[in-house]
């Protein structure tokens, strides 16, 4: 034979044991049903990433919180080692802010609308007979969305207005 011959082994290869009298129907059938519990754990973990993601967001936001509120005490610095130390926080607030927008994470903006029950909680009522009732004239606690997720992560905890 030359090189560009080659020769065709006709041989029929052997079938492995039991194959002839398996039922493609029932091979079919089988296969289903591990396509199907293999769908079913794979939504099992995603929900349980799920799970686990949301509860280190909400961590994260209790962070950001405890930030806001010591930036919200902030004297006036002293000394540049004072400045050095209010920057510190305040760019570490802004890093959280970041590591949060990148998550999908976003503030609910509820100050001059209605309350609504869905996004937040109600922490007391404040006399405004200048506002309907019932509108948010105060955040106790900020709330925030999780991407497209119709309930928030975090619902918020508000001051709304009562007519006197």
């Amino acid at each position: 034979m030359s090189e560009t011959e080659f020769e065709i082994d006709e041989t029929p290869w052997p079938l492995p044991p039991g194959v002839e009298a398996a039922d493609p129907a029932q091979r079919i059938a089988d296969d289903v049903r591990r396509v199907i519990r293999l769908r079913e754990l794979l939504r099992d973990k995603r929900s349980e990433n799920r799970s686990a993601i949301r509860a280190l967001l909400l961590k994260l936001l209790e962070a950001t919180d405890a930030l806001e509120r010591i930036l919200a005490i902030m004297p006036d610095p002293d000394s540049p080692s004072e400045t050095r130390q209010w920057n510190s926080i305040r760019v570490t607030r802004k890093l959280l802010d970041e590591a949060l927008r990148m998550q999908n994470v976003t503030p609910i903006e509820l100050l001059g609308r209605p309350a609504d029950p869905m996004l937040c909680e109600v922490d007391s009522y404040q006399a405004r007979p200048d506002l309907p009732d019932e509108t948010v004239v105060q955040e106790v606690i900020k709330g925030y969305r999780w991407g497209d997720e119709v309930q928030p992560l975090r619902s918020a905890v508000v001051v709304i207005s009562r007519r006197v």
